[in-house]
């Protein structure tokens, strides 16, 4: 089994056990999929499902929906998950009946996620009185749950929220900027906005991490909005690149039908049936979702961007991408996959390995970047993408002078420091591939940068391989 289906086999799968949702949130990019209907997957496709999770040794998975708790069969999932040994998320937006969470079953391993939106867009006081006793429920029998929060507004109130994480001892939250939904019909902010919310961002985050959470967020920003100086406050895991790119894409509804993010690429009638196992159809998604992540770009900047020519960056949320290449994926491309027969280790964006980029595309991105810096003022965005276009052509002394030259600027920025520090081991060893202190240096600050034991195992073999090759 090679490295690639095993990093599949570790992606929880996403079930979308009903279409039928107890609200209608203004932004919520699952709008145009929602049904008026209760419509459910059955017991039987549920099981199913779990089967071939079973096979692939999947043993955690996500309930949602819609809202999944609004299922008529709701607590007979939760038992079968139960009696088949699954670890479980679910999301939800507690609004269902207290004396379910007395079915739940919850295990230290298992997840509740709860939006939990403003008091104000809660059809009446009911409601929100009822999500509030759900979390004194909840609290009350020592089950842990964590919030999420979405930022739909310019100028949002999010005290209520704040207020929460310090009631419940919250350490960690789910939130995320409003997208676009399969048809844009609901609330959602547009690419350059990203820009312009830059310090609400912050603000909320700095309140967050204040609480004890730590630092995260939901779905990809680019790169060029994560390195700005404003977030040089963040203090752990500075490889931001793991947090520019979607995640997990496999979401099976009720009839077994595939889909992803609700904001990503639309597929229509292509079922988990269809496919030998969860990681073939986890490909053939993969597949048809890149051809937009790394072929449809929302900016010029993007073209000659380092982050866009090593895929560290998809240069922001696919549903804005749709804008330009609204493709709906059907059954042709899902036969052109199966005539190509291609596996899944060829298919698959593997996230662990160094993509070597044409040295001519780097040097573009060099000139791009000096450019940019004589035209001024110094920008620390740019100045730490010209080190790490640097750092690629293995030009290590020039990588630290710009380092250097960020923190320069401005000492807090600590993605700086610690891409610094990682540059003077990779010229030592370099230098002198004997030299096993700096290897464990190295080791030390890939592990500081990814937080991430297996990622950093994985980049020091690679490393080894490049510049040591006789010790593997």
């Amino acid at each position: 089994m090679s490295d690639t289906e095993k990093r599949f086999m570790s992606i929880p799968v996403r079930i979308e056990i009903t279409n039928y949702c107890n609200r209608r949130c203004d932004y919520c990019f699952f709008n145009d999929r929602l049904t008026s209907y209760k419509d459910e997957m059955t017991l039987e496709e549920f099981n199913y499902i779990l089967d071939l999770c079973d096979r692939e040794d999947r043993k955690f998975v996500f309930l949602q929906g819609g809202e999944p708790t609004s299922h008529s069969d709701f607590a007979a999932f939760i038992d079968i998950l139960k009696k088949r040994g699954f670890r479980y998320g679910l999301f939800t937006n507690g609004i269902f009946k207290s004396d379910l969470i007395d079915r739940l079953k919850v295990d230290k391993e298992d997840e509740i996620l709860i939006n939990y939106n403003h008091p104000g867009t809660y059809l009446n006081i009911k409601e929100w009185e009822l999500v509030n006793r759900n979390l004194e429920k909840l609290a009350s029998r020592n089950i842990s749950f964590n919030l999420g929060y979405n930022l739909y507004q310019d100028n949002p109130d999010y005290g209520y929220f704040i207020d929460a994480i310090k009631k419940y001892k919250i350490n960690h939250v789910r939130w995320d900027i409003a997208r676009p939904s399969e048809k844009f019909t609901n609330r959602f902010f547009q690419f350059n906005d990203y820009f312009k919310l830059i310090p609400v961002m912050v603000n909320f985050i700095k309140a967050y991490m204040k609480e004890g959470c730590y630092f995260n967020y939901d779905c990809p920003l680019p790169m060029c909005v994560l390195l700005r100086k404003e977030f040089n406050f963040i203090n752990h895991n500075t490889d931001v690149t793991k947090l520019t790119s979607c995640g997990a894409l496999l979401n099976i509804g009720p009839g077994l039908n595939l889909a992803t993010c609700p904001a990503s690429v639309v597929f229509k009638d292509i079922k988990l049936s269809d496919f030998s196992g969860l990681s073939t159809a986890e490909a053939f998604l993969r597949q048809e979702v890149d051809k937009v992540r790394w072929g449809v770009w929302l900016s010029d900047n993007c073209d000659e961007c380092i982050y866009r020519v090593m895929r560290e960056c998809q240069g922001g949320c696919i549903g804005h991408k749709r804008v330009k290449c609204n493709n709906i994926v059907d059954r042709k491309a899902l036969e052109l996959f199966f005539s190509e027969n291609k596996s899944i280790s060829s298919v698959c964006d593997e996230t662990l390995e160094m993509l070597v980029a044409p040295a001519e595309k780097v040097t573009r991105c060099i000139n791009r970047y000096n450019n940019d810096l004589k035209k001024g003022p110094p920008d620390q965005y740019s100045y730490y993408s010209l080190g790490r276009s640097y750092e690629l052509l293995e030009d290590y002394d020039n990588a630290i002078k710009v380092y250097e030259e960020v923190l320069k600027q401005d000492s807090s920025c600590l993605i700086a420091n610690d891409r610094l520090n990682l540059v003077y081991q990779l010229k030592v060893v370099k230098q002198n591939p004997r030299n096993l202190g700096a290897w464990m240096r190295l080791e030390n600050a890939l592990e500081k940068m990814t937080g991430d034991k297996k990622k950093r195992d994985s980049l020091v073999r690679q490393y080894k391989a490049r510049y040591a090759p006789n010790s593997q």
